[in-house]
């Protein structure tokens, strides 16, 4: 465990980031509110869940230059995958986003996907 965890930790964050970083750009994106005249576009754009969210998504190519170091890139390519399961869930548990019984097939698809890959 400690050898998959040490070869395989800076895939993981890669991961987590990714999907923390879409999850918080969502929420963040819906409460921009364009039509307001109150603020400029600048302002309206700057709330703390984009600021976060892009600070995840710009962080985690950074994890994945560290993660190419110690996994083959076939394996670490294909471990992406795992974003869409992440978002997925996320995306619904999170931010309450109904799933269709084809995005959950297709999750399930990419998710064995990735084991076969990694074995």
């Amino acid at each position: 465990m400690e050898q998959f965890l040490s070869k395989y930790f800076w895939l993981m964050v890669t991961v987590l980031l990714t999907t923390s970083g879409q999850l918080l750009i969502k929420i963040g994106a819906k409460r921009i509110q364009l039509k307001s005249r109150d603020h400029s576009l600048l302002q309206r754009l700057s709330n703390a869940y984009l600021i976060s969210g892009a600070t995840c998504i710009l962080g985690a190519p950074l994890c994945y230059f560290m993660a190419l170091r110690k996994v083959d890139l076939s394996v670490a390519y294909g471990f992406m995958g795992l974003t869409f399961v992440f978002v997925m869930l996320g995306s619904s548990l999170v931010i309450g986003e109904k799933l269709h019984l084809f995005h959950i097939i297709g999750t399930l698809l990419v998710f064995f996907g990735i084991v076969f890959i990694g074995r």
